[in-house]
């Protein structure tokens, strides 16, 4: 089966099954829902570091920078959440797009250009389980979207320039939670783990977050984020490693619609 078959094969399993678990929850559990659609756009600054493996045919390196270590080479970045729900059913997406340029000079005595991309794209589907009195329990299942890119261009020397590109999706179930904490601050928590080798071996996701709403239409959060991604592939000349670890603070600004 090829990995394309196993990853639909594996999202559609545990979207049934989370579908069955709901059906079979009291009614009791689902009270205080809004009707008609709700939306939530929040644009956030994530100050992660990244620390992990990394590898490409038969080399393999520690990788590990802090975020003023990755600042330092930042030509742009974008990071937001997207989110619609109507009822107890919703989505949400989740970009994350980083681009990283550096020159370093080699032991042989040439520069050397390296350009870094890296764009991560949640898409998740959502289903309150319970919200009552401001707290909600939410059941998470979707995918996550991993591509990397890389340029490496010497100047000075007659030799080529070498691009590597590598993709990949991983199956995700997570869950989500927020507890009231007064009329205005709130406090949640969210968390999924995927890959199940039919993208990376594993990976998985949590945050932690409080919320202050400002007003009706907007409200600022904060909090610390983690994501952590084991991805192997292919064998001697053309294996692949990427085992990296990032997390850090954030802090982000939400749109209610």
């Amino acid at each position: 089966m090829s990995k394309s078959s196993r990853w639909i094969s594996s999202t559609a399993f545990f979207i049934a099954v989370t579908v069955l678990a709901l059906a079979a929850l009291p009614a009791a559990a689902q009270t205080g829902q809004e009707q008609g659609w709700q939306f939530e756009l929040t644009p956030y600054a994530w100050f992660a570091g990244m620390s992990g493996e990394i590898g490409a045919g038969p080399n393999e390196a520690h990788a590990s920078a802090s975020f003023s270590n990755i600042a330092r080479n930042l030509d742009s970045a974008f990071m937001a959440h997207f989110e619609a729900r109507n009822g107890r059913w919703g989505f949400f997406v989740d970009p994350f797009y980083i681009n990283l340029g550096e020159s370093v000079r080699t032991p042989y005595g040439f520069k050397l250009a390296i350009k870094a991309k890296e764009l991560i794209v949640g898409f998740q589907g959502s289903y309150r389980v319970y919200e009552k009195g401001g707290n909600a329990f939410d059941v998470l299942f979707g995918g996550r979207y991993n591509d990397l890119k890389t340029d490496l261009t010497p100047s000075g020397v007659p030799l080529p320039s070498h691009h590597f590109a590598k993709d990949w999706v991983d199956p995700i179930v997570g869950f989500r939670a927020r507890f009231a904490l007064g009329d205005r601050w709130a406090f949640g928590l969210r968390g999924d783990i995927g890959g199940f080798s039919a993208g990376s071996k594993l990976a998985w996701d949590a945050i932690a977050r409080f919320d202050i709403l400002a007003s009706k239409a907007v409200s600022f959060n904060f909090g610390y984020g983690l994501i952590s991604t084991d991805y192997e592939s292919g064998s001697g000349a053309s294996q692949f490693l990427y085992d990296v670890r990032m997390d850090g603070p954030f802090v982000g600004v939400a749109f209610h619609f």
